[in-house]
């Protein structure tokens, strides 16, 4: 009698997933093996598109988020990443991905040049190589693309559909926060 209550349901529905062009051939990706890569949408439950992205690339990099139950500060299991310092720069990019009922924070976050100065903050102690922007997914693809535009002061590279900041520890380095 059970099974029967799950026949509606069976088989599970499949949602089709895009993966950009930006994961070509191994012998012309572009982001090398190793990387540390924060991504838009930020990568946390359930908005784990860019795990696809890393799976598709064949692990080959790292990526800031994700989704597993881990031990919480009071040793409870929690689905959501550990929250980065500064965590304004997470609780930002969440909202901006999921909304109000998202993650971290229920309150639409100011993105402007306080955002910009933390987000350079925490992507040089998290050592983030690669930022990936998808401006088509989320909520406010083009918006959080702008604040990364202020944090690193200079244009993505557009590749497969998104764009692309590279060597962002030099672009860190060389970043001075506007007056």
């Amino acid at each position: 009698a059970s099974l029967a209550l799950l026949l509606p349901a069976w088989p599970d529905p499949t949602t089709p997933i895009g993966v950009p062009a930006l994961f070509p051939p191994p012998a012309d990706r572009p982001i090398p093996p190793g990387s540390v890569v924060l991504t838009y949408p930020f990568a946390v439950s359930p908005d784990d598109q860019a795990r696809v992205w890393q799976a598709v690339d064949g692990y080959r990099f790292n990526l800031i988020g994700g989704y597993a139950l881990i031990p919480d500060a009071q040793g409870k299991p929690s689905p959501w990443p550990p929250q980065l310092q500064p965590v304004s720069v997470q609780a930002a990019l969440g909202y901006e991905a999921l909304g109000p009922a998202g993650y971290l924070t229920s309150t639409a976050p100011d993105l402007g040049p306080e955002l910009a100065a933390a987000t350079r903050v925490y992507l040089r102690h998290h050592h983030v190589d690669e930022v990936v922007v998808d401006p088509a997914l989320g909520n406010n693809g083009r918006l959080v693309a702008g604040l990364f535009r202020r944090a690193l002061q200079e244009p993505p590279r557009e590749l497969g559909g998104v764009l692309v900041w590279q060597h962002v520890a030099r672009l860190v380095a060389t970043a001075a926060p506007r007056r």
